[in-house]
């Protein structure tokens, strides 16, 4: 008897993401991406694998009729210049329903709600439709809080001639091209980190789910395989110019396509370093609710602070006399305070972040120095 395909399309899509997957190398190992190192080529398999797994996770098992708050990064899985002081959550929205957000805050510095629009196809987001912070949510006196999700279309007066969008406290308007919400939490400490409470629900009752259909699983594969494709796409980074300096600060545009934040202001660079060197960053600090400086790998994926020090955040930095502070950047530790690790990574990225800063920034410096130099006493 002749084999019947009972779900077509559902195979071929499933086929689809299989060819991405065996071909997936390619992103990484071409010669114009600029692969040298060995723990780089094995990090490039490591990161494939993360990618598929989120993929699984935001776009096969994420529905945005019975919502759930997904993890986006962990401190061994991780994606697209994560942050090691962070949390995040991602959510697709199906921006003709409406949803309840609610909870109670943490001990954060900072929490984000930020709702990006685009084809709800797995593809990047086009733009930002909206954002909210914690300054602009009105809280309990115990923390609670609830946040309202709505379709636009369906309070009269706010579109481009009517009131401003801020307006309503603790509502969110849905653009019809809305795609997924991200949340964001920002802490001081790590290890004394209290996230908020969050829990997300769409209003209507509309019962269980039925089983997926040849339709709806063939999308699902879609997704993933196009989330897949375009991240992989992304990374390794390319060289950023001229090593160990920043290229000048980046001020996220809200009609960006990716899943930044216009809450954050930027600045990165390559860095390149010999056993035997340092990479200084100097600088004083600047009013804001957080500033951090890490290190990632070439696949925007933080290097393992679980059992290193690769980051130091605004409140960890111990000041020079005069109030600025250096930052010293090396595979070995040369006796002082604000030191951070490589990590075995010779070659990386370094990375800044300015969240809600105030006012405009002074870029910190940069000079490659011998470590033994910096040693006390040397």
């Amino acid at each position: 008897m002749e084999n019947q395909t009972l779900a077509p399309l559902s195979q071929a899509a499933w086929k689809q993401l299989v060819e991405l997957l065996a071909g997936g190398e390619e992103s990484f190992l071409a010669p114009h991406r600029g692969v040298k190192l060995e723990h780089d080529q094995a990090s490039g398999y490591r990161s494939l694998i993360h990618l598929l797994g989120y993929a699984v996770d935001l776009y096969m098992d994420n529905d945005p009729l019975r919502p759930t708050l997904v993890q986006l990064a962990s401190p061994v899985r991780k994606m697209l210049g994560d942050n090691v002081d962070s949390h995040y959550h991602f959510t697709q929205l199906d921006p003709t329903r409406s949803y309840r957000l609610y909870g109670r805050k943490g001990n954060h510095c900072y929490l984000g709600f930020c709702v990006y629009a685009g084809p709800r196809d797995g593809s990047w987001s086009d733009r930002i439709a909206a954002n909210m912070s914690h300054r602009d949510i009105e809280f309990e006196d115990n923390g609670a809080f609830e946040l309202s999700l709505v379709p636009a279309a369906s309070l009269p007066g706010t579109g481009d001639n009517g009131p401003s969008r801020n307006d309503a406290k603790n509502v969110i308007l849905l653009d019809e091209d809305v795609s997924c919400l991200i949340v964001r939490q920002y802490f001081f400490d790590r290890d004394e980190a209290e996230p908020a409470e969050l829990e997300i629900e769409m209003t209507e009752d509309i019962g269980p789910p039925a089983p997926l259909s040849d339709q709806e699983m063939a999308d699902r594969l879609r997704a993933a395989t196009r989330f897949v494709e375009q991240t992989m796409g992304a990374v390794p980074m390319p060289d950023l110019g001229e090593a160990n300096d920043f290229l000048g600060f980046i001020e996220f545009d809200k009609n960006a396509s990716g899943w930044g934040t216009t809450d954050n202001v930027y600045a990165l660079g390559n860095y390149s370093l010999a056993d035997d060197e340092a990479l200084v960053v100097e600088g004083h600090p600047q009013p804001c609710c957080y500033f951090g400086l890490q290190l990632w790998n070439r696949y925007m994926q933080s290097l393992d602070y679980r059992y290193q020090r690769v980051a130091i955040n605004g409140e960890q930095l111990e000041f020079e006399d005069d109030g600025s502070f250096r930052v010293v950047i090396s595979a070995v530790d040369p006796g002082l305070p604000n030191w951070i690790s490589t990590a075995g990574h010779p070659e990386g990225v370094f990375f800044c972040r300015w969240l809600l800063a105030d006012g405009d920034l002074d870029m910190p410096s940069c000079s490659v120095v011998p470590v033994d130099s910096l040693r006390p006493g040397g």
